[in-house]
């Protein structure tokens, strides 16, 4: 957690179609891609999902 209070998670992925907005990568590079995930305090936003590293 932040000092805001949002939470982040992270993970890997093999889906050749995982959800994202505002990728820094916007295709998979590999069989398979991190990414990390932002979950707002805030009720009105969105989490943010961006596709970072592949193999």
């Amino acid at each position: 957690m932040d000092p805001a209070g949002n939470a982040y998670i992270t993970g890997n992925t093999y889906s050749s179609d995982f959800p994202t907005r505002n990728p820094y990568q916007g295709a998979r590079k590999g069989s398979w891609d991190a990414f990390v995930t932002k979950l707002s305090t805030m009720p009105c936003m969105t989490a943010i999902i961006n596709m970072l590293l592949s193999d």
